[in-house]
């Protein structure tokens, strides 16, 4: 009997060590949840000065050479700056820094 237990008990060891295994390597390792840096074309299909860069989820950089970095951000005139939460540049040249900017 104590020979059935112990086979018994080694079995359920083994099969919660591979149930432990199984789960890491099915679930991916994030670091956080923003996306990465996207390149926003500009009129043409070259990567040129009339592109922006968009970091963040749900950027819109539009302008010629516009970057819009942070979350639902946008820079729509041309060489304008955009960061923050939801912060907005319409203007050519402008800069807008900060949360509801």
């Amino acid at each position: 009997m104590t020979e059935r237990l112990l086979d018994f008990t080694w079995r359920i060891l083994l099969l919660s060590g591979l149930s432990v295994i199984a789960f890491a390597f099915a679930v991916p390792a994030q670091a956080n949840l923003a996306p990465s840096c996207d390149i926003s074309q500009g009129v043409d299909v070259l990567l040129d000065s009339d592109d922006g860069l968009e970091c963040g989820a749900g950027t819109t950089a539009s302008g010629a050479n516009s970057t819009a970095i942070g979350n639902a951000t946008t820079a729509q005139g041309d060489n304008s700056l955009a960061v923050g939460d939801r912060a907005s540049s319409a203007a050519d040249g402008a800069t807008s820094v900060g949360q509801f900017a």
